[in-house]
C-alpha cells in the first residue's frame, strides 16, 4: 500500500521498532518459566553473539552473567522483561499514536481519498472527504480489539491452560540433561533454519542483521511516488519471493 512513503517514514520506523521490542519480550520472557525447553532454547540464543570475533564472547557472557545459564541469567532476563522493555515499549507506542494522530493514516492507493490527497509540504493534519476522527471511532475499535483479546486469553487460561504448552515446557530445567530436540517458537523458526543452512555462523547472522536494518529503513530506500504495488512488478515479485522463502524456512525448521 506504500504506507511508509513520505511523510510517514517515522510512523513506519516506530512500528518496526515495536515489532522488534515485542520479539525481545518473547526472548527475555522465554527463560522465566525455568523449564527444560526455555533453559536450552535460551542457551542457544545467548551463544549466538559468539559468532562475532573479538566482542562475541564478551557479549554472550554479559547476557548470561557468566559462562553458563544460571540464576544470574534468570535475574537479568527478568529485569529486562519487566523493568526495561515495558517503558521502552510504551514510549514507542505513544510516539506511534502521536504520529498517526498528527500526520494521519495512509490511504489505499486505489481509493477515492488517494485521488484527493495533495502533495505533502508540511506536518499537519491530513483531511479526507470520507475520513473519521481518531476519537472516538478509531479509539473505540482499538479498545474493542483489546477486550476481545483479553476475553480469549482468559478463556484459554481458565479452561485449557495446557493447550499451547508442550511437555518440555512443564519439565524443570536440568543443566545436566540436554533434550533430544529443542527448537525455537514458530516466529523464530525461519531465521533459525537459515542459520542451520549457512555453514558460516558469522555470515548467517550478518545477513539477518542487514535484513532487519533494511526492513526498518526501507522508506528511505524506496522513495518513488508510486504507491500501488500492482503497478510495480519488481517490488511485488521480490515481496512474494521473500514471503514464500519465510514460509518455507518456517515449515522446514519445524519438521527438520
Amino acid at each position: 500500500m506504500g504506507s511508509y512513503k513520505k511523510p510517514r517514514e517515522a510512523t513506519w520506523l516506530a512500528g518496526g521498532l515495536l515489532l522488534l521490542v515485542t520479539l525481545l519480550f518473547c526472548l527475555s520472557g522465554y527463560l522465566l518459566p525455568w523449564s527444560q525447553r526455555s533453559y536450552w532454547a535460551t542457551t542457544i540464543v545467548t551463544n549466538i553473539p559468539t559468532a562475532f570475533p573479538v566482542v562475541g564472547e564478551f557479549l554472550a557472557n554479559t547476557l548470561k552473567g557468566g559462562e553458563h545459564i544460571s540464576g544470574i541469567t534468570l535475574t537479568r532476563f527478568f529485569s529486562l522483561h519487566v523493568g526495561f522493555l515495558p517503558p521502552i515499549f510504551m514510549a514507542i507506542v505513544g510516539l506511534h499514536i502521536f504520529l498517526i494522530w498528527r500526520i494521519g493514516l495512509s490511504v489505499p492507493p486505489f481509493s477515492k481519498s488517494a485521488e484527493e490527497e495533495k502533495p505533502w509540504t508540511e506536518y499537519s493534519h491530513t483531511k479526507y472527504s470520507d475520513s473519521y476522527p481518531f476519537y472516538p471511532h478509531f479509539f473505540m475499535k482499538e479498545v474493542s480489539m483489546v477486550m476481545l483479546f483479553f476475553a480469549i486469553i482468559f478463556f484459554i487460561i481458565s479452561f485449557f491452560p495446557t493447550m499451547f504448552v508442550p511437555e518440555a515446557a512443564n519439565t524443570p530445567a536440568d543443566p545436566f540433561r540436554t533434550p533430544a530436540d529443542i527448537k525455537p517458537e514458530w516466529y523464530f523458526l525461519a531465521p533459525y533454519q537459515m542459520l542451520k543452512l549457512i555453514p558460516n555462523k558469522f555470515f548467517g547472522i550478518s545477513i539477518q542483521i542487514v535484513a532487519i536494518f533494511t526492513f526498518l529503513l526501507w522508506p528511505f530506500f524506496d522513495t518513488g511516488e508510486e504507491k500501488n504495488v500492482l503497478k510495480r512488478p519488481a517490488l511485488l515479485g521480490a515481496f512474494l519471493i521473500l514471503l514464500a522463502a519465510w514460509i518455507a524456512l518456517t515449515f522446514w525448521g519445524r519438521y527438520s
